[in-house]
């Protein structure tokens, strides 16, 4: 079985600090970067959440326009 391959277009790299507003604004959950997480592709970031958690905020194609 063979197949064409697929041709995806290239995810756009994380752009943290634009995902930390977009979140603020659809949740009111303000979220502070702190730098990128190392390795992978296009990108996730360390952010603290406004109640002092910390989180890794992974960035998914088309999650936030």
């Amino acid at each position: 079985m063979t197949s064409a391959p697929q041709s995806w277009a290239r995810a756009r790299r994380l752009d943290a600090d634009r995902m930390a507003d977009g979140v603020h604004s659809r949740t009111g959950v303000r979220l502070t970067v702190e730098g990128p997480c190392p390795g992978g592709q296009v990108g996730a970031a360390w952010c603290r959440v406004s109640q002092g958690w910390p989180r890794s905020a992974p960035w998914h194609a088309h999650s936030l326009r």
